[in-house]
């Protein structure tokens, strides 16, 4: 598969036609920053797409450099209008909800957050996320996103996602968006394929992801995470000293990366490495599928 793969536009095109809307309300894309994501992206810039599309980058201030470096590529190599927000904390008053408290603001590469400041600020207002109370994506990205399209006058849109054809249950919950890679069949190793033959990559291993210690990650990649990088347990343990409660309900990050250095731990390999191994052999434990990642 390459950049200019005929087969890429043909495959696509009659699910992003099939939807009603399609024409007639804006398009978001709403771009994670994640290799999946930036194929889905790519794949709409090879259809010839009406001039309402709207491409986001929600950034929580948590994403590596690397991330934020990669989106830029995206946008400056393939010309591309990537309008970058982030989460903006309206000053409480008597009787506002939570989520009326989140508003946005634009921001740019060079301006964007990088010392975790949007994600610090929702932890101190609302306490840590967790796998039960999976608030993050909806206050840091989602809302952003909601608003800034609001902004604009827009009350509702069609939604772009980068989800693969080989996440079932993904495609089902956002039955309704408009997804790409689905419509092309796209796994993740066509992913992989594709990345390898372009002049420029996402450069962070598959299982570090966007936001490195995410709690909806398994707990075998935290682990692995740490046993490379063993520093970045200090500011998630930060945050749960500060608030008395876990990321993950009885595993506090001090302990996880005790755990980590520990002599019987397997690590977790990159996509790549996986494939060349027997796949049965190098099974993850469980994890939620999250909308900050691909």
């Amino acid at each position: 598969m390459n950049d200019n793969s005929t087969k890429l536009q043909d495959s696509t095109s009659a699910p992003l036609l099939q939807n009603g809307c399609y024409q007639h309300v804006p398009v978001l894309m709403s771009f994670s920053g994640g290799r999946s994501s930036a194929l889905a992206m790519r794949i709409l810039t090879l259809e010839k797409l009406p001039e309402n599309m709207i491409i986001l980058f929600a950034n929580t201030g948590k994403e590596k450099t690397k991330t934020l470096d990669f989106v830029n590529e995206c946008s400056v190599r393939w010309n591309l209008p990537i309008i970058w927000i982030e989460a903006d904390f309206k000053e409480k008053k008597e009787g506002m909800t939570q989520r009326a408290q989140i508003g946005f603001k634009v921001v740019t590469y060079q301006t964007a957050s990088r010392n975790r400041e949007p994600f610090e600020e929702m932890i101190k207002r609302f306490g840590l996320p967790n796998r039960m109370v999976r608030f993050c994506t909806e206050y840091l990205k989602k809302i952003p996103m909601f608003r800034y399209m609001n902004s604009l006058g827009y009350e509702e849109w069609d939604t772009v996602m980068g989800i693969r054809y080989d996440e079932p249950t993904r495609v089902i919950k956002n039955k309704g968006s408009i997804m790409p890679l689905v419509g092309a069949k796209i796994t993740s190793k066509m992913v992989r394929e594709f990345w390898a033959k372009q002049p420029f990559d996402l450069q962070l291993k598959d299982y570090q992801g966007n936001c490195d210690l995410c709690h909806l990650k398994s707990e075998r990649k935290r682990k692995t995470i740490l046993n490379e990088n063993p520093e970045i347990a200090e500011w998630w343990s930060k945050m749960e000293n500060m608030t008395g409660s876990t990321f993950q309900n009885g595993m506090p990050v001090e302990k996880l990366l005790q755990l980590s250095q520990g002599r019987n731990f397997v690590k977790v390999l990159d996509g790549y490495e996986k494939s060349q191994m027997q796949p049965e052999l190098f099974g993850d434990d469980l994890e939620i599928s999250c909308y900050c990642g691909d």
